[in-house]
C-alpha cells in the first residue's frame, strides 16, 4: 500500500491538535476521497496529485472542501490546459475513457475553459 505524505503531518501534529483553516480542508478533500483521483479513481501519490477548485480563486472560490477536490496531475492538466497537442497526448498516455472526458469537459465548463477538442473522444476509443 502506498504510504501518503499526509501521514507525517499527523504525526507533528495531531497531538497539538494544530489542524486549521485550508489546511484542514485541504486534508478533508484528500481522505473524503480515500487518497483516490476525483475522476480518475487512481491512488494519489505523493508528486503527481493536484488540487482542483471547482470554483476557481480568482473568480472568488474559497479552499473549502466542497470547492476542491484531488486528482492526478496529469487529469488536472486536461481540465486546464488549451493545447490541443498537449491534450492529445495526456489522452493517450493516460488512457481517458470517454466516461472520463465528459466528466473532465464538465469541470471544463465550471472553470470557464473551451470544451476538449472533438478528436480526443476519438483518441480515447482506440
Amino acid at each position: 500500500m502506498t504510504r501518503f505524505d499526509f501521514s507525517d503531518y499527523f504525526l507533528r501534529h495531531t497531538r497539538a491538535r494544530t489542524f486549521h483553516g485550508e489546511t484542514c480542508c485541504r486534508m478533508a478533500s484528500f481522505f473524503a476521497q480515500h487518497g483516490r483521483g476525483y475522476i480518475s479513481g487512481r491512488p494519489l501519490e505523493k508528486g503527481h496529485r493536484h488540487m482542483h477548485h471547482r470554483n476557481r480563486r480568482h473568480y472568488g472560490g474559497l479552499d473549502t472542501a466542497s470547492n476542491t477536490f484531488y486528482e492526478h496531475k496529469g487529469y488536472h492538466r486536461l481540465i486546464h490546459s488549451n493545447d490541443t497537442a498537449e491534450i492529445r497526448k495526456l489522452v493517450v498516455e493516460l488512457s481517458v475513457t470517454e466516461e472520463e472526458l465528459r466528466q473532465i469537459d464538465q469541470l471544463r465548463f465550471e472553470a470557464h475553459m473551451r470544451p476538449l477538442p472533438p478528436e480526443t473522444v476519438r483518441l480515447s476509443a482506440s
